[in-house]
């Protein structure tokens, strides 16, 4: 427990060129009562790293790549390494957040926090109800919601939105290699007995909504419903024999399997 009374929670931020947003990201973190954070500069070319270093109060942990290595793949080496950075201490969830968030979210995110550690049998992710108007939205919902509904779900969390708020028991039982794929994770969880509920408090066009290219847009799409269709399969909701190396090419499986097997964790690989 931390010293108000809270469970401590860690951050994971997967972040590239983030250095106009990673502050306020880090602040609001701060104002929800998040001291702990692993920031993933995933191949980034500005200061994102050297901003975050600069915001005080906060123990602030920095693994840096070069390259990028793809979607997701960074939240699976951040939890890696919070779980190692903190394993001696009494933590009692990783939360993962996006380094892109404008807005004041803090207050927003605590809410988000304490409803979750409200339940500590579950893993708690975004409601469907929270979705907005557009394509992407239209394209997560299409994809997942099927699949929720087949997997008997409490609520409609969608596992590829974020903040997601993950017990550090989850990973006696599943590997965080399987957070490198939003469906991966999500089949390995409800495999393994965990149970998903959804925060329907959350308000997503108060982080911000940063433009992107239609063409981006649609790659984002695409890897949305490869990655519910990778959860159906692995859920036995359809025949497909797909797998995740195979149909998620652009993801750097090979860094975060090099990166989990350089040091012994201790947990579940």
């Amino acid at each position: 427990m931390s010293k108000d009374g809270r469970q401590t929670t860690a951050a994971i931020i997967a972040a590239c060129n983030e250095a106009q947003t990673i502050g306020n990201v880090l602040r609001q973190l701060l104002r929800a009562g998040v001291k702990q954070v692993v920031i993933v500069d995933n191949g980034s070319e500005d200061s994102t790293s050297e901003k975050a270093l600069a915001v005080h109060g906060m123990d602030v942990r920095i693994i840096k790549f070069h390259r990028a290595l793809g979607h997701d793949v960074p939240r699976a080496i951040g939890a890696i390494a919070a779980l190692r950075a903190w394993s001696k201490q009494d933590l009692a969830a990783l939360l993962f957040i996006d380094g892109d968030w404008g807005g004041s979210f803090g207050p927003m995110l605590q809410a988000f926090i304490d409803e979750a550690q409200a339940v500590p049998e579950a893993i708690v992710g975004i409601d469907a109800g929270s979705l907005q108007h557009g394509p992407l939205a239209e394209a997560i919902r299409s994809a997942w919601l099927p699949v929720l509904d087949v997997a008997s779900t409490c609520d409609k969390p969608i596992p590829c939105l974020l903040p997601q708020y993950v017990p550090r028991t989850v990973f006696q039982s599943v590997s965080p290699i399987w957070l490198g794929s939003p469906g991966a994770w999500f089949a390995a969880t409800v495999q393994a007995g965990w149970v998903w509920r959804g925060f329907r408090g959350w308000n997503i066009g108060l982080v911000g909504n940063r433009s992107r290219s239609v063409s981006h847009n649609r790659r984002l799409a695409e890897l949305i419903r490869l990655d519910a269709r990778i959860a159906a399969t692995h859920l036995g909701l359809q025949g497909d024999h797909i797998s995740v190396l195979s149909t998620l090419p652009g993801r750097e499986w090979s860094a975060l399997i090099d990166y989990a097997s350089s040091f012994c964790t201790g947990l579940k690989l």
